[in-house]
């Protein structure tokens, strides 16, 4: 069905909830993201203990960068069910971008007492600690998510961007490099991420960009 077929079926009946989410879903892909929001609302108005589309309406709300907004629609849907994983993961991330490193962490915290294997929450839960300047408790994050997940380039970057921070440029060097393996456009984005500046201009990150380029 498209959004026509949705509003005609609105109009038929005015408390359609499934009408109302499907929309929200559509507009959301189409990055009509306040329209979107419009039609959550309309089905929490009808459904108010539907976790999902709270979910949903954090979202839609993150995408436009709204991200305490973000925080108390992911709070409302934790609230009717607490017990799944992805609710806590959208909280963790939106407490991430609200720079609460420490809630954040206790978010992916509870992603992985109720998902273990989730890396997301592995590789999110290292990132706050980075932030933190918690440097050796994130390398024990990083090294236990590729554990779960040994061909995640995220985790071998962060890990390397972990090493950079504290200047231990043969650490960074080599595990930038399996980053790089994985993904080639890792190389890219460290020449210009802030976290390798203090080693950028070591010879060992040089030689790394020669024998990539």
């Amino acid at each position: 069905m498209d959004l026509a077929a949705y509003q005609q079926a609105i109009a038929i009946q005015l408390d359609f909830y499934q009408a109302w989410y499907k929309q929200g879903e559509t507009l959301a892909k189409l990055q009509r993201y306040e329209q979107a929001i419009a039609a959550y609302d309309k089905v929490i108005e009808i459904r108010p203990e539907d976790s999902n589309t709270w979910r949903l309406r954090g979202q839609a709300l993150v995408a436009q960068k709204n991200y305490q907004a973000a925080l108390d629609s992911y709070n409302q849907a934790i609230t009717i069910y607490s017990d799944f994983y992805g609710f806590w993961l959208d909280r963790g991330n939106a407490l991430y971008y609200l720079q609460q490193y420490e809630e954040a962490i206790a978010s992916y915290e509870r992603v992985i007492e109720l998902k273990p294997d989730n890396i997301n929450a592995w590789n999110n839960k290292g990132g706050s600690l980075i932030k933190l300047q918690r440097y050796e408790e994130a390398l024990i994050v990083y090294d236990r998510a590729i554990e779960i997940k040994s061909d995640s380039a995220d985790c071998w970057y962060n890990k390397a961007c972990c090493y950079a921070l504290q200047n231990n440029v043969a650490l960074a060097i080599e595990n930038l490099q399996q980053s790089i393996k994985l993904e080639s456009n890792r190389l890219e984005i460290a020449k210009t991420d802030p976290d390798f500046d203090a080693i950028r201009e070591h010879e060992m990150f040089q030689i790394l960009v020669d024998k990539y380029s």
